[in-house]
C-alpha cells in the first residue's frame, strides 16, 4: 500500500497576504523508493561512493580508486555529516528520502587540484518512473570542480523526478554547478539543493530550466565561513501550462560573505512562475 507524503515548499520566512499566493505550496506525494540511474563521467581525480544515511558521517578524505558501496566502519571516517546540512526543503524532503531507504551517491574532489574537465551527471527518466536521487559533493580544501547535472525524458514522458543535492565546500574551495532541466512536458520535477561554504569557498550556480510540467527549485547556502562567496544564476524557458515555483536563500553567517543571485526568462501561453529569493 502506498503512503503520502506533505511537504511544505518554498515558505516565505515572513508571511505575506494569502491572496497572493506567495506564502508557500503544500505538496502531496506518495513516498519514493526507487532510485534513478545515474550516468557519472567523473575526471580521475574525483571519487564517488555509495552509503546509506544511517551510515553517512562524514564525506570521505581517503582515495579510493572505484565505486564501492561503504559500510559503517568507512562511513564512519568521514569529516562531515551531511544530514547536518540543511537544504532549501529542510528536514521535509531528509525525511522524505528516508522514508524510501534512498541511498547516497557521494562524490569527492582532490585536495589542490584545480580539475579542468568536469564531473558530468546524467538523468535520463522513462515514462511513468517515480524515482528520487540523493547526490552529495565534498570540496576538498584548495580544489576546484565543475559539476553538470543533466536531467532528460522523452518529450511526452509523465512521470515524478525528484533530486536532494548537498554540498561540502571547505576552506579555499570553487565549485561550478551547473543543472539543465529538459524533462518532457508531464514531468513533476522536485530540486532539493543546499550547501556549507567555509572560509574563501565560493559557490557558482546555473540552473536552466527548459521544461517539466510542474517544477520546483529550492536553494540553500550557507555562508558561514569568513570571505566565503556565492554567485547563483536561474534561467527559464516554459510554455504550455508548465509552473515554476522557486526559492533561492543565502544564510550570511560569516565575516565579509557574498551573494548574488539573478533570475531571467520567458514564459509563453499559460505557463507562470513564483520567485521567492531572501538573504
Amino acid at each position: 500500500m502506498s503512503q503520502n507524503f506533505e511537504m511544505k515548499i518554498n515558505p516565505l520566512p515572513a508571511k505575506t497576504w494569502n491572496w497572493l499566493h506567495m506564502n508557500g505550496t503544500v505538496l502531496k506525494e506518495e513516498i519514493i523508493t526507487e532510485r534513478e540511474t545515474v550516468k557519472a563521467d567523473r575526471p580521475e581525480t574525483v571519487t564517488e561512493t555509495e552509503c546509506r544515511m544511517e551510515n553517512l558521517i562524514k564525506p570521505e578524505t581517503q582515495v579510493k580508486s572505484e565505486t564501492q558501496i561503504e559500510t559503517a566502519e568507512d562511513c564512519a571516517q568521514k569529516k562531515r555529516n551531511l544530514s547536518q546540512i540543511k537544504t532549501g526543503v529542510e528536514t521535509e524532503m531528509d525525511a522524505f528520502a528516508d522514508a524510501g531507504s534512498l541511498e547516497w551517491q557521494v562524490f569527492t574532489s582532490k585536495s589542490g587540484k584545480k580539475e579542468s574537465q568536469p564531473l558530468r551527471l546524467t538523468f535520463s527518466y522513462q515514462d511513468k518512473s517515480r524515482t528520487m536521487n540523493r547526490i552529495g559533493i565534498h570540496m576538498l580544501p584548495d580544489s576546484e570542480l565543475t559539476v553538470v547535472m543533466d536531467f532528460t525524458s522523452e518529450k511526452e514522458t509523465e512521470g515524478t523526478a525528484a533530486i536532494q543535492t548537498k554540498i561540502y565546500a571547505e576552506e579555499n574551495a570553487v565549485l561550478h554547478l551547473i543543472q539543465v532541466q529538459r524533462l518532457g512536458s508531464k514531468m513533476t520535477f522536485l530540486d532539493d539543493f543546499g550547501a556549507d561554504c567555509e572560509k574563501n569557498a565560493r559557490m557558482e550556480t546555473i540552473q536552466l530550466v527548459l521544461g517539466g510540467k510542474d517544477t520546483y527549485l529550492r536553494n540553500r547556502t550557507a555562508l558561514r565561513g569568513e570571505s566565503s562567496d556565492l554567485e547563483s544564476d536561474i534561467g527559464y524557458l516554459l510554455g504550455g501550462e508548465s509552473r515554476l515555483d522557486m526559492n533561492l536563500e543565502a544564510v550570511h553567517t560569516g565575516k565579509k560573505t557574498n551573494s548574488q543571485m539573478d533570475a531571467a526568462g520567458v514564459l509563453s501561453g499559460k505557463a507562470v512562475k513564483i520567485f521567492r529569493p531572501f538573504r
